[in-house]
């Protein structure tokens, strides 16, 4: 499963929710490059509890962070969250 969380439209903004599914479509096609079928979720919400919510029903959770200094510090405190939050194993890929 492919994950996109989208912030809170007041912080994220309303073109948000189109990055995260031309995210999603890019996914998609790298994915079948390597003939792996990825069946793409985009949920809006707090980030930390949705992916607390769905990295129960995972064997690993990988999550991407950003190659931005601010991106990245955002995204590793994230991941940090939900890594403390879960019992499952947690990966973090940089950009």
């Amino acid at each position: 499963m492919g994950v996109s969380i989208v912030d809170p439209i007041f912080v994220a903004g309303e073109e948000a929710e189109d990055n995260a599914v031309e995210a999603m479509a890019w996914l998609e096609e790298e994915a079948a490059v390597h003939g792996v079928r990825v069946d793409p979720l985009i949920e809006r919400g707090n980030p930390v509890r949705l992916l607390r919510r769905i990295a129960d029903t995972a064997d690993l959770m990988v999550l991407g962070i950003g190659a931005r200094l601010g991106a990245l510090a955002r995204r590793r405190n994230i991941a940090s969250l939900v890594a403390r939050g879960t019992s499952k194993s947690v990966l973090l890929v940089p950009a």
